[in-house]
């Protein structure tokens, strides 16, 4: 009876299984109103750059999909609270990273700037000293690294933040002379100003990179985030997909014009000008203030000339963002056609290496001493071009991004890599410690070359004595910061910045070979695992690398 019983659950559990997968599966997507990126249109359906990529992304994957309307603050929270399932159009933050997951390929760039009425007198960022602004309650704009908040902050600028639910009620505090000024993203704006009256101010900051955002510890979140990066993927490798036509539809204008020449210099000065008054101390305003009073005079005698052509410029900044993403992909082509060329070159080099060796052993009688001296110089000219070729590879092959970060153990690494250099160890007498060294995420093949490098400049560079290194890794919260200390023949601190360039050597070549590449190749690899190197040294007291590494992989679509 019992086993009727387990057998007719199963038949049951299996005919349940099969009618839910034969269902299509119904995704839950936050909308809200940010016009014209994602919002609702005329008839109540989701609409916009987004919308249309995610509409495309679920007719091949057979999904439904069911947008939920909101405030940018209300689907922010059901994409917390696991009531939806997506959320398009969010900016990466690491207070975000802690609520949200985030699709590895981003998917759009924007910015953000400071927009008022026409009769306003609010050119640069000390203008805002007093004044209302309003922003978008819970935007990275306003709560950001670089927005708005810690931008008047650094500048000690005192002013008033009113927060509210959308764009369209942060542009119509301004029009009704609620607030003197706007914070809003460039996409909102270019589609909005005329409505609201409103116009332009030099005031442009908050770089901001758009990604599709997941409820974190939701069950589905890793199959929407494989799929969506999978589709992402293909349509933006093909220039007639419907990512490049929605950009063109939503965000360029065919009445676009340039960009007035004069407007690019104000931008770049007053970029200048923040950076300088970073520390907001009282002399330095007061001495920019002096400095951009001749630009001030040239944005009142031309801000009425730009305002005429902001109708016909509309979205100028997006097409500057396909032209980038055009440069990006001819890079790509440079970078497998430099590839390609050095790999090429090594046939010939191997070839002229062998036939002089030919003509040395078969003509060896018949050769002075001079002619033997030529072809030994040829040939060791040739290997070193061989080897200069080989590290001119392994410096361009850390850029690529095929190989998918995994657990790699440190400790794992060092045993390999001192196999790899057991002859070099044993011949020099060195001495390698080491404490605990971590696991990360990272691409083992480029990890075991960083050690490789760093250690072997150590045997390399090593003092009277024998090479004594010490390896250490110290835990600083999202990093690793890792020691790799020497008693070498040490570097002067003038050559720190130039010791990570490629083809920077310090020593004579007879004495040290090498091609200048190692420590180069080492930088780029740590970069691409987002972290960063330095060294600290004296001149005959040997020598410390300190790089950091990344717990998490980085994402590397950025």
């Amino acid at each position: 009876m019992n086993k009727r019983i387990f057998l007719f659950s199963l038949f049951f559990i299996f005919i349940f299984m099969c009618g839910f997968a034969s269902e299509n599966l119904t995704v839950k997507v936050g909308v809200y109103e940010n016009r014209p990126k994602i919002f609702t249109d005329a008839e109540g359906n989701a609409s916009g750059f987004w919308p249309e990529i995610l509409d495309y992304i679920a007719s091949n994957e057979d999904w439904t999909l069911e947008y939920i309307p909101g405030t940018w603050e209300e689907c922010l929270q059901r994409l917390e609270s696991r009531e939806i399932d997506i959320m398009p159009d969010v900016a990466y933050s690491e207070e975000r990273e802690k609520l949200f997951e985030f699709s590895n390929r981003k998917v759009y760039t924007s910015w953000s700037r400071i927009y008022v009425k026409r009769d306003n007198t609010i050119y640069d960022i000390l203008d805002l000293e007093n004044k209302k602004i309003a922003v978008l309650k819970n935007s990275v704009n306003v709560e950001g690294p670089d927005g708005i908040k810690n931008l008047v902050k650094a500048f000690n600028i005192n002013c008033f933040f009113i927060e509210v639910e959308s764009y369209d009620e942060v542009f119509k505090m301004v029009n009704e002379g609620k607030a003197d000024a706007a914070v809003a993203s460039k996409d909102f704006a270019i589609r909005n100003l005329d409505n609201y009256n409103l116009i332009n101010t030099p005031i442009i900051f908050q770089p901001s990179t758009l990604y599709f955002a997941f409820p974190k510890n939701s069950e589905l979140t890793t199959y929407f985030r494989n799929r969506i990066d999978y589709h992402l993927r293909e349509i933006e490798e093909d220039e007639n997909s419907i990512y490049y036509q929605s950009l063109e539809k939503w965000f360029v204008s065919p009445e676009n014009e340039i960009f007035p020449t004069w407007l690019i210099w104000i931008f770049v000065v007053s970029l200048g000008a923040i950076l300088v008054l970073g520390g907001g101390s009282f002399l330095l305003r007061a001495k920019i203030r002096a400095r951009t009073k001749a630009l001030r005079e040239e944005i009142l005698k031309h801000m009425e000339t730009e305002n005429e052509l902001q109708k016909h410029k509309n979205n100028l900044e997006e097409m500057v963002s396909l032209r980038t993403a055009e440069l990006t992909r001819s890079n790509k082509e440079l970078e497998r056609f430099a590839y390609i060329t050095s790999h090429d070159l090594q046939e010939p080099l191997r070839m002229i290496s062998s036939y002089l060796q030919l003509v040395e052993k078969r003509y060896k009688d018949e050769l002075d001493e001079d002619a033997k001296d030529f072809i030994n110089f040829a040939v060791d000219g040739a290997k070193r071009m061989q080897i200069l070729i080989n590290d001119l590879l392994r410096y361009s092959r850390v850029g690529t991004k095929n190989i998918e970060f995994q657990p790699v153990n440190c400790e794992e690494i060092l045993k390999n890599t001192l196999n790899n250099l057991e002859v070099a160890i044993e011949e020099s007498g060195a001495k390698i410690t080491h404490d605990y060294l971590p696991i990360i995420k990272g691409d083992k093949t480029q990890l075991g070359q960083l050690f490789q490098n760093l250690i072997g400049n150590s045997i390399k560079f090593k003092g009277e004595n024998s090479p004594e290194i010490h390896i250490k890794a110290e835990d600083e919260g999202d990093f690793w910061r890792f020691f790799f200390k020497d008693n070498g023949i040490g570097i002067d601190s003038k050559y720190y910045d130039r010791i990570f360039q490629i083809f920077q050597r310090l020593h004579n070549r007879d004495k040290y070979p090498g091609t200048g590449i190692g420590l180069a190749i080492c930088k780029k690899i740590i970069e691409r695992h987002g972290g960063n190197i330095s060294v600290e040294s004296e001149s005959g007291k040997g020598t410390t690398f300190i790089f950091t590494l990344k717990k998490e992989a980085p994402d590397e679509t950025q």
